[in-house]
C-alpha cells in the first residue's frame, strides 16, 4: 500500500541567524528585519515612554540587584544617580509589522536603497538563498506587503564544477553608497549586481525607472582578478572611495596548528576596485603575511578609516599608510603568527572566532564574543594616525548570532541559542559614580554591569552562586558567568596597572536590555503529559485534561525548559451555575467628579479603567432568554430587588456614557440611562412605533449609540456633557436606502484615521526635505602614496560623479560599519522615525462603520454622516480594501460565505492600531489592518486606475490590509467527506418548541437572536493585554502582546462558549467570566506566565545549564531532566590522583560537563530531586521504559533509564554505565507540597562502551553499546541480564521499538529494521536501508494496517520508508522500499509519536426536538503522527491522511504553487526536493505534501478559492474541511 502524507509545520523557527535594519515600510519607519532560517519578520522600532522609580529609601546597587526578580520590568531600576525630577524616560520597542513564511532558507541579507523605492525614502532589501539564489525585496504602500523586484539565480552547472552544492556560506555584501551589491558563492565565484544612479538613468518614463532599479549582473571569477585569490574568508565594501572598492581576506595556501612550525602566517589582503562600467578590477592595495587564523573583516569609516583584521588571537589594523597595528588577546598569538603585536592585553585570554560587533563610536567598537562577553574595542588616533589599540570588558550577553546598530543609542544582538536582545547604551562619566556603583545591564535572571577599574561577573542565582571573576581562570567561562557583576569585586582587576590607563581613554557605557526576542531553539528533546494542576483548582477543571508539549531548548546559561498549549487554558478562581445564559456585561460606574477628565479608555464598550485609581466592576448584567439578571459586584455577587435597571427581557448591549458615570442598556423596545447607583435618568420607548422598528443590535462608544433595527435600518444618538439626555441623530435618508447587516462605531485616537487633504501636503513637504537631506557630497580622496590610487581616480568619469550624489548613509547591519552621524541635520533617524506616526494634538474622531447587505463596506464620518471611504465586495475578503469612489451595483445573493458581524477597534501595546474584524456564517474570522496611504505616491498601485487624485480630498487617506493567520475556526458540521458535499446548515436554528411564540414571529424572534448573540467581544484589559475574544463552537482569542501583533489563540479546553465578558474584582484582578455549554459560569484569569506574542502561548522556564534530555513519567506525572554544568577538567595520573598545573589566564583551559539527573514538577516547574552522575561520565541517552516486573499486577511498570559514557581523552578506553531509577512517593516537605517524589536508584551496570541510545522492547530494555545491540531482562528489580544481541555497523544514535519491532538509526549506515524472539531469544535483522544516509533520529508512523518508518538526516531532510516482503524491489524484506522524502529546511533533533486526534463534528438530527451531539469522524482503524523538533527552534508534523484527501490536497498544492505569487520569487517545489551534500545514488521519491503552502488558501480572496477549486472539481467547503482534518490532527496542546 502506498503512503499518504503530510508536513506541516505548526510552530516556526524562533532562532535568528541574520538580522539588518532599515527604513524598510516607510520613510519615518526604522525597522529591524530579521531571519529566522526560513522566516522573515520585520519590526518596527519605536521609542516609548516609561516610568522609572525613584530610590526614595536610600537603597544601594546590591539591593537592587537581589531585588530584582525575572518576572518584573526588563528595565534597570535606576539607583539615587538619577535626578528624581525626571521619571520618564525614553525606552527603545521592537513592534511586528510583518512575517513572511519563505520557500529557502535566508543565509544572508543586505539594506540597498534604490532608486525606486528610494523616491518614496525607502531603503530595498536583498535576501540570498542557498545555493546560490538572490531576491530584491522593496515594501509596497499599497498594499502594505513586500513585492519582489527581481530575482536572481546563479546555479547553472557551468559554475558548480566539482561541486554538487553550495558548501561555502552564500555571503551577501553591498556598497555603502548603494552602487552595487556583491555575492561570493561555489568558493571562488562572484556575482555583481550594479543599481542604476539616478543620474546615469536614461530611460524615458518614471515607471520603467522603477520597474528596473538595477543593471544586468554578471559573474566573475576571483582568479580572473589575481590568479592566486582561492579559499575566500571574508569580503566588506570600504568607506569614502569613489569606485566601489572591496576588500578580501583569503589563505591562497591553507595551513593547519600542526604544520605552524613550516606555514604559520598563510592569509592575505587584497583591496579591488570595482570599476563595474569598464569590467575592470584594479588592486589598489594588496597585504601578505597575515595569521592563518583570520576570520573576518571590519570596514572602518572615518576619521579612523582602514580595515580591522579579526584573528582568533588578535586584534590588526591595517591602512594605505601603515603596514599594521596589531593587539594580542591571549597568549597562543605569540607562538601562531610572526605580526609586530602589542601583547598588554594577551591576559585577557579571548577567543575571537564568531564574534559580531556594533560601532558605538567613531573611534570605539562593541565586540560580542561567541561566548556572550562584551568587550569594548577603542581605536586611539594621536596626529591622525591609529597608534594603539585598547580593550575593556564591559558585561556578558546572550550567545550571538548577529549584531546590527538599530538607532543612536540601540543596537540588537541576534542568537541561536537564546532569546535575542534589543540593548540601549549610554555613555556615563566616571567621576558620577561614587561608592563603587556600578551602571547595569540586566534582564530576567541575566543581569551584567560593567565598570572602569572592574571586570567583575558573578553568578546570582541562589543555587549557583558558585563564580568570581577575581579568579582569571574563568575569563573565557561564560556559561555560568553571565548574570551580573558583583559590586563587591568593584575594585578588582585582571591587568593590574596596566588597566589604569583605560580609565581615562575608554568611555564608560551602560547597558539596559529593552525589548526581548523570544527564541525557544534549539529544541534538542520533546516529551509531552497532563496538563498538571494544584491541589486548589484541579476541582475546578474538567474531567478531559489537555496535554502540554515540553521541550529542551537552548545552550548552557541560556538553556530553558519551554512548555507550549496550543490552546489557551485559563486559570480558574470559580465556577457556578447559570443557564440560558446569551450575553453578559461587567460595567465599571463611576462618580460624577470623573465626568470632565478624560480617561482615554480606547472607545469600547464595558471599559475597565486604568487610571491611577482603581476601579472594580460594579454591576453584572446576565441577558437570558427570557429576562435580565443584575447582580451588584462586591465581595460576592447579588442580584439586585427593586432596581431601575431593565429585567423583563433579554439585554442586547450594556455600556458607559460620559467617561464611566453613566450607565445605559439598550433592549428591543427601550433604552435607559442610570447614573452610578441605576437610578433612572431617562427612559426612551418605541413601544408606539410598528414592530418592525424593533431594535437588535446597539453599539456604545461614549458619546455616541449606534442602533440597528430589524427592517435594516440605523439610527444614532449622543450624550451632551452639559444635557446629560441622550438625543437622536437621525442619519440622512439615503443612508437607510440599503439595509445594513452590521455596524459599528469607531473612536479613533491614533490619528491614522485622516483625509487625503490633510496629509498629502504634509508628506509632500516631507518627501522634498528628504530629498534634499538625500544628496551628499562625494567621499574625500583618500591620501596615497601608490600610483594605482591615482590612476583610478583618472579614470573616474563624470556619470560616477552624479551617481555619488545621489549616496544616501543608511544603517548597513551586516557590516555594522556606517560612520555615526556628526551633524544634527544628518541625523538619519528622527524623532517621528522613532514613534511611528506622526503625532498631532488633535481630537479623537468618531466614525461609523457599515456592512450592507449588497455586501459593501462603508465608512462614514460622524455626526455628519459623510461618506469618506466605500468598497463593494467585501464578502470576497481580498487581500486589500482600497477606497472606491464610485459605487458598483453588486448583488450578494447566492453567496456560500456571508458576513455577520463587524467590528472595528484599536487593538495594541502600548501603541494601539484599527483592526477590522469580520466574523462570516460558517465561523471564519477575517482580520483587517488599517494602514495610511495617500493616492498616487505608488506607482505600481493596482488600484490606481480606480482613483481620482482630485476627487480623493475629503476621503479618508487609509486602506485595509488582510492579515493572514492559519487558524481555521469555522465550525465542523457532520458529513460523509467521502461521498457527500459538506453541509452548511446555520448553527443558529433552533426548533418552534424552544422559541414558544407564535409562527408569524419566528423569522422576527431569529433575527433578533442572531444579534443578541453577539459573536465578537472586545476587552481593554485582561491580565494587561486588549483584544477580541470570539465566542461560539470554536472560542478564539485574539491578542496583541509583547510585540504588538495580533495573535490568534484557540481556547477550545472548555468546549464551545456561550457569552464573555472581561471583569475586574478583589477576587478576579484583571480576569474574565464565561459560560460554556454546560451552563457554567466561571470566573478566570489568563496564565500571566504564559507568553502570548508567539504563534503558541509559551512559557520559558530558564534553567542557567544546558539540558541534554527530558522524559514524562506517566504514572507519577513528573518530567526526568538530564541536565549539564560545564566544571574545570581535572588532569588524572596513573593511580587516579590529581596532577597540578599552572594556570594562565592568557591560555585556555579544558573544560568538561558535570551530568545531572533531576526530577521536575509540572506544576512549578522546580527540580524537587537530583541524583550527580561521576566525575567525566557524560549522559548520553534518557528513555522512560515500561519493563517487566513483579511488584505490580499488571506485570509491567515505568521506570527511567539513562544510558551513559566516560569522556577523558582519546588515549583511555571507553566505556560506561546503565542505570535504572524508580519514582517514588515519599513525604512532601513542610509547606513544598510538591516534593512528593524522589528518584530510587534500583540497578547499576556498568558496560565496556558508551551507551548511545536505549528503549523498551516487549518489556525488555535495549542498550546500543557501542557497535552492538543488547537485549536485557530486568530481573528482581535489581540487576540486568543479558539475553540477546546482535552487531550493528558504525554509531546507533537513535533507537525505537513497537511490539518485538525496532527500528535503529545509524550516524553514516541509515536505518536498520529488526525483529526480537523471546522464545529462543534472538535479535534478527528483517530489513534495512542500503544507502548512506546520516541519520539524526527516527520514529514510525501508522496508518492502520501500514507501518511507516519516519527518518531525519542531517541534511535537513525527512524519509519514509515501508518494510513491503512482497515488493519486488525490496529483495524479500532484505530491502526498506523508500515511500517518501521530503526537505524542512531544518536539522530535526528530536521526534515523538502520538495518535492522530479524529476531527468531532457536530451532528444534526432531522428531528427537531433533539438537540445537536457530537460524533467524531468515522475512522478506518488507528493512525499515529509524528512531531518534530528543529535546532532553529521549530515543530514540525508529519501525519498520514485519507487517500482521496491527499488526491484532492494534491491537485490544490498544483495550483497554489503555480496561482500565487510567493514572497522573493522562490518555487516551492525545488525547495522541497530531497537535499544532500553527497551525489544521490537514488531518485528522490517525494510523495510527503507540502501543509505550509496548502495552509496559505484560507487566507485568499474568495474568487481566487473558487477559481483553484474549480480547476480541481471540488468545492471551497470540501478543501477546508480537509485542512481542518490537518489542523485538528494534533490538536491536544
Amino acid at each position: 500500500m502506498s503512503v499518504y502524507p503530510l508536513y506541516k509545520e505548526i510552530f516556526p523557527p524562533t532562532s535568528v541567524e541574520e538580522v539588518v535594519c532599515a527604513n524598510f515600510t516607510s520613510y519615518n519607519d526604522v525597522n529591524l528585519i530579521v531571519a529566522r532560517t526560513s522566516f522573515l519578520q520585520i519590526y518596527k522600532f519605536v521609542e516609548i515612554e516609561t516610568t522609572v522609580e525613584d530610590d526614595l529609601n536610600g537603597e544601594d546597587d546590591n539591593s537592587l540587584l537581589q531585588g530584582y526578580d525575572k518576572d518584573d520590568d526588563q528595565n534597570f531600576p535606576i539607583p539615587t544617580l538619577k535626578p528624581a525630577k525626571s521619571p520618564l524616560t525614553m525606552t527603545g520597542h521592537l513592534e511586528l509589522v510583518a512575517q513572511y513564511k519563505l520557500h529557502g532558507n535566508i543565509t544572508s541579507m543586505g539594506v540597498v536603497r534604490t532608486i525606486s523605492a528610494g523616491a518614496n525614502g525607502m531603503d530595498s532589501l536583498l535576501l540570498t538563498f542557498k545555493d546560490a539564489k538572490m531576491s530584491l525585496l522593496e515594501y509596497s504602500l499599497a498594499t502594505n506587503s513586500i513585492v519582489t523586484v527581481s530575482i536572481h539565480y546563479y546555479e547553472r552547472e557551468e559554475f558548480k564544477l566539482e561541486f554538487l552544492s553550495n558548501t561555502h556560506p552564500t555571503e551577501l555584501r553591498v556598497d555603502p553608497f548603494n552602487r552595487c551589491a556583491v555575492m561570493n558563492f561555489f568558493d571562488d565565484k562572484l556575482a555583481i549586481l550594479p543599481f542604476r544612479q539616478e543620474a546615469s538613468s536614461h530611460l524615458d518614463k518614471e515607471e520603467m525607472a522603477r520597474k528596473w532599479p538595477y543593471l544586468p549582473s554578471f559573474v566573475i571569477e576571483l582568479s580572473s582578478i589575481q590568479p592566486r585569490i582561492k579559499n575566500v574568508i571574508d569580503m566588506r565594501f570600504l568607506h569614502d572611495f569613489y569606485e566601489p572598492t572591496l576588500a578580501i581576506l583569503f589563505e591562497p595556501c591553507q595551513t593547519w596548528p600542526g604544520k605552524l612550525n613550516s606555514t604559520k602566517d598563510s592569509c592575505s589582503l587584497v583591496v579591488v576596485s570595482l570599476l563595474i562600467s569598464q569590467k575592470a578590477y584594479p588592486i589598489i592595495q594588496s597585504m601578505d603575511n597575515l595569521p592563518h587564523s583570520c576570520v573576518k573583516l571590519i570596514s572602518i569609516p572615518k576619521p579612523v578609516g582602514g580595515i580591522l583584521i579579526i584573528s582568533a588571537n588578535a586584534i590588526i589594523h591595517v591602512n594605505q599608510s601603515s603596514k599594521g597595528i596589531g593587539v594580542a588577546v591571549n597568549g597562543y598569538a605569540s607562538s601562531t603568527t610572526d605580526f609586530s603585536l602589542d601583547h598588554s592585553f594577551e591576559h585577557l585570554g579571548l577567543a575571537l572566532e564568531g564574534l559580531y560587533h556594533v560601532f558605538l563610536d567613531s573611534d570605539e567598537i562593541l565586540f560580542i564574543l561567541r561566548n556572550g562577553d562584551l568587550y569594548i574595542v577603542k581605536l586611539i588616533i594621536e596626529e591622525r594616525s591609529l597608534t594603539r589599540i585598547e580593550l575593556k570588558k564591559v558585561g556578558t550577553s546572550t550567545l550571538p548570532s548577529c549584531s546590527c546598530l538599530v538607532a543612536n543609542g540601540y543596537f540588537f544582538v541576534g542568537s541561536r541559542l537564546g532569546d535575542s536582545y534589543l540593548i540601549q547604551y549610554k555613555k556615563t562619566n566616571a567621576e558620577h559614580k561614587t561608592n563603587n556603583k556600578i551602571n547595569g545591564f540586566d534582564h530576567k535572571t541575566r543581569k551584567t554591569t560593567s565598570d572602569s577599574e572592574a571586570d567583575a561577573i558573578n553568578n546570582t542565582n541562589n543555587t549557583n552562586n558558585t563564580n568570581n571573576a577575581n579568579n582569571p581562570n574563568n575569563a573565557n567561562n561564560t556559561n555560568n558567568t553571565n548574570n551580573a557583576n558583583n559590586a563587591n569585586n568593584a575594585n578588582s582587576s585582571d591587568g593590574g596597572n596596566k588597566l589604569e590607563v583605560k580609565k581615562s581613554i575608554i568611555s564608560d557605557y551602560q547597558f539596559t536590555i529593552c525589548n526581548t526576542i523570544t527564541n525557544v531553539g534549539p529544541i534538542v528533546d520533546m516529551a509531552f503529559g497532563e496538563l498538571a494542576f494544584s491541589e486548589e483548582e484541579a476541582h475546578l477543571h474538567s474531567v478531559h485534561k489537555n496535554l502540554e508539549l515540553v521541550s529542551c531548548s537552548g545552550y548552557g546559561s541560556a538553556s530553558s525548559l519551554c512548555i507550549f498549549h496550543r490552546n489557551i487554558n485559563p486559570t480558574l478562581s470559580n465556577s457556578f451555575t447559570m443557564k440560558d445564559c446569551i450575553n453578559m456585561w461587567a460595567v465599571s460606574c463611576r462618580s460624577n467628579i470623573f465626568r470632565s477628565i478624560n480617561l482615554n479608555v480606547a472607545g469600547l464598550p464595558n471599559n475597565t479603567f486604568n487610571g491611577n485609581i482603581e476601579d472594580y466592576d460594579k454591576f453584572l448584567f446576565i441577558s437570558k432568554k427570557s429576562r435580565t439578571m443584575v447582580l451588584a459586584c462586591g465581595e460576592e455577587l447579588q442580584e439586585l430587588e427593586n432596581s431601575d435597571f431593565y429585567t423583563e427581557g433579554p439585554t442586547l448591549a450594556v455600556g458607559t456614557l460620559l467617561n464611566g458615570t453613566r450607565i445605559l442598556q439598550v433592549y428591543a423596545y427601550g433604552i435607559r440611562l442610570l447614573d452610578q447607583d441605576g437610578k433612572l435618568v431617562q427612559i426612551i420607548q418605541n413601544d408606539n412605533v410598528p414592530e418592525k422598528d424593533q431594535i437588535v443590535f446597539a453599539n456604545i462608544v461614549d458619546p455616541y449609540v449606534l442602533l440597528l433595527f430589524d427592517n435594516g435600518n440605523i439610527n444614532l444618538m449622543k450624550i451632551e456633557d452639559d444635557k446629560s439626555k441622550l438625543e437622536f441623530h437621525p442619519p440622512p435618508s439615503q443612508i437607510n436606502e440599503i439595509p445594513t447587516k452590521s455596524c459599528c462605531i469607531y473612536r479613533d485616537d491614533t490619528n491614522i484615521f485622516a483625509f487625503v487633504k490633510d496629509v498629502a501636503h504634509d508628506f509632500s513637504n516631507i518627501k522634498d526635505q528628504f530629498k534634499n537631506n538625500q544628496k551628499r557630497n562625494l567621499p574625500e580622496k583618500p591620501q596615497s602614496p601608490g600610483s594605482e590610487q591615482d590612476d583610478l581616480q583618472d579614470d573616474i568619469d563624470e556619470t560616477s560623479k552624479k551617481d555619488s550624489q545621489n549616496i544616501e548613509m543608511d544603517i548597513d547591519a551586516k557590516d555594522n560599519s556606517d560612520e555615526p552621524s556628526e551633524e544634527e541635520d544628518d541625523k538619519m533617524i528622527s524623532d517621528e522615525m522613532l514613534t511611528g506616526i506622526i503625532e498631532d494634538p488633535k481630537k479623537e474622531s468618531y466614525w461609523c462603520v457599515l456592512y450592507r447587505l449588497d455586501g459593501s463596506l462603508e465608512i462614514y464620518k460622524l455626526p455628519e454622516f459623510e461618506e469618506v471611504f466605500h468598497f463593494p465586495h467585501f464578502y470576497l475578503s481580498p487581500a486589500v480594501l482600497a477606497d472606491f469612489k464610485t459605487r458598483q451595483n453588486v448583488k450578494s445573493s447566492g453567496q456560500t460565505v456571508e458576513i455577520q458581524e463587524i467590528l472595528l477597534i484599536n487593538i495594541g501595546q502600548p501603541n494601539k492600531y484599527p483592526y477590522l474584524i469580520a466574523h462570516t456564517n460558517v465561523g471564519d474570522i477575517i482580520i483587517y489592518k488599517a494602514f495610511r496611504y495617500i493616492p498616487g505616491i505608488d506607482v505600481t498601485d493596482p488600484f490606481q486606475k480606480s482613483q481620482n487624485q482630485f476627487e480623493s480630498d475629503n476621503r479618508l487617506a487609509i486602506r485595509f490590509s488582510r492579515v493572514s493567520h492559519e487558524y481555521i475556526s469555522r465550525e465542523t458540521i457532520h458529513s460523509d467527506i467521502h461521498d457527500k458535499p459538506v453541509s452548511r446548515k446555520s448553527t443558529q436554528d433552533l426548533n418552534n418548541d424552544e422559541l414558544n411564540i407564535s409562527d408569524n414571529d419566528i423569522e422576527r424572534y431569529r433575527v433578533l437572536l442572531r444579534h443578541t448573540k453577539k459573536r465578537l467581544i472586545p476587552f481593554t484589559n485582561i491580565s494587561g493585554y486588549s483584544g477580541i475574544f470570539v465566542t461560539g463552537v470554536k472560542p478564539l482569542w485574539l491578542i496583541c502582546a509583547d510585540n504588538n501583533y495580533l495573535r490568534v489563540h484557540p481556547m477550545n479546553a472548555d468546549g464551545e462558549i456561550h457569552s464573555f465578558t472581561q471583569f475586574h474584582n478583589v477576587h478576579c484582578v484583571h480576569g474574565f467570566l464565561y459560560t460554556n455549554n454546560e451552563d457554567l459560569c466561571r470566573l478566570s484569569e489568563l496564565p500571566k506566565d504564559f507568553k502570548y506574542h508567539m504563534e503558541w502561548p509559551v512559557k520559558k522556564i530558564p534553567l542557567d545549564r544546558s539540558v541534554h534530555g527530558i522524559e514524562y513519567h506517566p504514572e507519577m506525572q513528573v518530567y526526568a531532566l538530564l541536565t549539564s554544568s560545564p566544571v574545570d577538567f581535572i588532569l588524572l595520573d596513573d593511580n587516579g590522583e590529581s596532577v597540578e598545573t599552572e594556570q594562565d589566564s592568557a591560555f585556555f583551559l579544558p573544560e568538561t560537563q558535570k551530568f545531572v539527573l533531576e526530577l521536575i514538577s509540572p506544576i512549578t516547574w522546580e527540580t524537587v530531586d537530583r541524583h550527580e552522575f561521576q566525575d567525566d561520565e557524560q549522559g548520553l541517552c534518557i528513555k522512560c521504559v515500561s519493563l517487566q516486573t513483579k511488584s505490580t499486577s499488571s506485570g509491567r511498570k515505568s521506570f527511567i533509564a539513562i544510558g551513559t559514557g566516560f569522556f577523558r581523552g582519546e588515549d583511555v578506553g571507553m566505556r560506561g554505565n546503565v542505570y535504572i531509577f524508580e519514582i517514588i512517593e515519599v513525604v512532601p516537605e513542610p509547606d513544598n507540597p510538591q516534593t512528593n517524589h524522589k528518584y530510587k536508584l534500583l540497578c547499576h551496570e556498568e558496560v565496556k562502551g558508551s551507551v548511545t541510545a536505549i528503549c523498551d522492547v516487549n518489556g525488555y530494555l535495549l542498550t546500543c553499546v557501542g557497535p552492538k545491540i543488547f537485549i536485557r531482562a530486568f530481573e528482581d528489580n535489581d540487576r540486568l541480564i543479558s539475553v540477546a544481541f546482535i552487531d550493528i555497523q558504525i554509531y546507533a544514535n537513535s533507537v525505537v521499538s513497537i511490539k518485538d519491532y525496532i527500528l535503529l538509526g545509524d550516524v553514516y549506515k541509515s536505518v536498520w529494521f529488526l525483529g526480537f524472539q523471546e522464545e529462543p531469544a534472538k535479535l534478527v535483522l528483517v530489513g534495512k536501508d542500503y544507502h548512506a544516509l546520516d541519520v539524526s533520529c527516527s520514529s514510525f508512523i501508522i496508518d492502520e494496517p501500514v507501518l511507516y518508518f519516519v527518518v531525519a538526516d542531517m541534511d535537513r531532510n525527512i524519509h519514509l520508508f515501508q518494510y513491503a516482503p512482497y515488493n519486488v524491489q525490496s529483495f524479500a524484506g532484505q530491502k526498506l522500499i523508500r515511500r517518501g522524502d521530503f526537505h524542512i529546511g531544518g536539522q530535526i533533533k528530536t521526534i515523538i509519536s502520538l495518535p492522530k486526534k479524529e476531527l468531532v463534528r457536530k451532528d444534526f438530527s432531522f428531528d427537531q426536538s433533539t438537540p445537536p451531539r457530537w460524533m467524531e469522524e468515522e475512522n478506518n482503524g488507528y493512525k499515529q503522527l509524528c512531531l518534530c523538533g528543529t535546532l532553529d527552534g521549530g515543530i514540525g508534523m508529519v501525519t498520514p491522511i485519507p487517500e482521496k484527501m491527499y488526491k484532492r490536497m494534491q491537485l490544490l498544492h498544483v495550483q497554489m504553487v503555480n496561482g500565487i505569487q510567493h514572497p522573493a520569487g522562490l518555487n516551492p517545489k525545488s525547495f522541497r526536493l530531497l537535499q544532500s551534500k553527497q551525489r544521490l545514488a537514488i531518485n528522490p521519491a517525494k510523495g510527503i505534501l507540502d501543509g505550509d503552502l496548502l495552509m496559505q488558501f484560507p487566507n485568499l480572496a474568495l474568487h481566487r478559492q473558487r477559481e483553484m477549486t474549480k480547476q480541481i472539481g471540488t468545492t471551497i467547503e470540501r478543501i477546508m474541511d480537509d485542512l481542518l482534518v490537518v489542523q485538528e490532527s494534533c490538536d491536544y496542546f
